[in-house]
């Protein structure tokens, strides 16, 4: 058995049981070697590992001594939950800590490190089954260990006294009110939808445009990685002044893989921002608008060019609302036929020229393939019809372009096209607008008996059609008295063949 030694910069090694660990109080890790046929597989014979601690408690007062211009780990010495906001000097090292969360998923499912910090009121960065985004967690379980960073360049020493042990109240470093503060909270998220990493920036009036203590410095994780980047420092949480025109928060991306992923934006307290924030892709050369007043997803992917993966891809650029007052509020593409559909829908369109339609066939490099002229009535709702569509996935966006020749680009939507065989498909699916749409390709003229089934195997809906033949569509309303769910919708061909189709609602 090992466990790590903070002090002496090493693993240090107990070879048999039944022995006492030296007296730390710098948190360790233990590391167990028990069955070798034991493997992360659960089929494998597991022997069950026993461990107990004795001896006497730790009482009093215990001092830690942070090196100057380093991390350093701590551990909880009482057998007590404490409020770390208590602990004595802790002002010195930033009023910010970092523990570790298991349940932190990225690529590899192996954890990562939540940042907790008085500039957030010490809610944790990344939601996960143990940390609540809402609830603040300025505390230290017994056995619990943290992360500390001394930026100063003198020696700082931290006090644990029996006072700061805690029962379950929710104190907080300095007592600082942060409800007036304005957060924006930034997930990055893995194709799966699992969260890998995120950050924060906590926008007051107490706090300065500079790294000081109110600032967290990140620890990196051991899969992707999302900090901010201020004056060459990677930051987990940064704390500014009040949002101005202007204002770039400058994203740090590290450690992804060739895949998709998805930002998550999600402000609060900024509703009544005038300003409006835009999401600038370096690689892409785009920019796409993120809401203050509530959540924005955003899609992008990193392939085998170097600048899709540059760590400095994206920032975040804050502007005045009058610069382009348009919102996308949707963009959807859906195949119809042969053919694909692209909608769009519009707010507070005022002063506008034309919308661009954009296709790519690799969602990276894009060509403009339609021009539609703004209605400028406010609200609107717009489309335009690929018949151009090709085998795999075909890639869209649409870029407004106002009066006064500002740009702003909606998110990208993809669409996977199948072989255009003989094939009878729904289109979208999930149901999103209240109808079916049927779609025939090369198909058989004749009648068509069409039925929707629910996970009984109850018939909730009959109906035949008469199919003219070749491509075409058939719409069929939908029910919205029916559960949410999945139906079978079985489609019984002329030639007495049945073809199965799963409908998602």
């Amino acid at each position: 058995m090992k466990y790590w030694d903070n002090a002496a910069g090493a693993y240090q090694g107990i070879m048999n049981t039944g022995v006492q660990f030296p007296n730390k109080t710098n948190g360790f890790f233990v590391y167990i070697r028990g069955d070798r046929r034991a493997t992360a597989s659960g089929s494998t014979p597991h022997q069950a590992t026993v461990l107990r601690t004795k001896g006497p408690l730790y009482t009093g007062p215990v001092n830690f001594t942070i090196p100057a211009t380093s991390y350093y780990s701590i551990g909880n010495p009482y057998a007590s939950k404490v409020d770390f906001g208590n602990v004595a000097g802790m002002s010195a090292v930033g009023s910010s800590f970092y523990v570790w969360d298991p349940l932190i998923y990225g690529s590899r499912g192996a954890g990562g490190y939540q940042t907790l910090s008085s500039a957030t009121g010490f809610k944790p960065l990344i939601p996960t089954d143990y940390y609540d985004v809402s609830t603040a967690y300025p505390y230290l379980e017994s056995g619990q260990a943290a992360f500390v960073y001394n930026a100063s360049a003198a020696p700082v020493t931290l006090t644990f006294k029996e006072s700061d042990k805690n029962t379950g109240s929710h104190l907080v470093f300095r007592g600082a009110d942060i409800s007036s503060s304005e957060f924006f909270r930034t997930y990055l998220s893995t194709s799966s939808g699992k969260i890998a990493d995120g950050n924060v920036v906590a926008f007051n009036s107490s706090y300065q445009n500079r790294i000081d203590a109110y600032d967290a410095v990140k620890i990196s994780n051991s899969g992707e990685n999302l900090g901010l980047r201020r004056d060459g420092i990677i930051l987990s949480i940064e704390a500014r002044s009040p949002v101005t025109v202007y204002d770039t928060l400058y994203f740090d991306l590290k450690n992804v893989a060739r895949a998709d992923y998805q930002f998550r934006f999600t402000p609060q307290n900024m509703e009544n921002e005038t300003l409006m924030a835009f999401l600038s892709d370096n690689y892409l050369k785009t920019e796409t608008q993120v809401s203050l007043s509530e959540n924005t997803s955003v899609n992008f992917s990193i392939n085998s060019d170097a600048a899709s993966y540059a760590a400095n891809r994206f920032m975040i650029v804050f502007r005045q609302s009058s610069t382009l007052p348009l919102t996308f509020v949707s963009i959807k593409a859906a195949q119809k036929d042969r053919n694909v559909v692209v909608y769009w829908h519009v707010e507070n369109e005022n002063n506008m020229q034309q919308y661009q339609v954009e296709k790519s066939n690799d969602g990276n490099h894009f060509e403009r393939v339609a021009t539609t002229a703004a209605k400028n009535d406010g609200s609107e709702n717009y489309q335009w019809i690929d018949e151009d569509a090709t085998s795999g996935y075909n890639y869209y966006r649409v870029m407004s372009l106002s009066k006064d020749n500002n740009s702003l680009y909606s998110t990208v939507e993809k669409v996977f096209v199948g072989d255009l065989k003989s094939t009878i498909n729904i289109y979208p699916n999930p149901i999103t607008d209240g109808i079916i749409h049927l779609q025939f390709m090369n198909q058989a003229k004749g009648r068509y008996s069409i039925r929707l089934l629910n996970h009984l195997g109850q018939v909730v809906m009959a109906k035949k059609v008469e199919f003219a033949g070749g491509n075409g569509s058939e719409d069929i309303d939908w029910n919205y008295n029916l559960n949410h769910g999945i139906y079978q919708l079985e489609v019984s061909k002329p030639d007495g063949s049945v073809e199965v189709i799963k409908v998602l609602y």
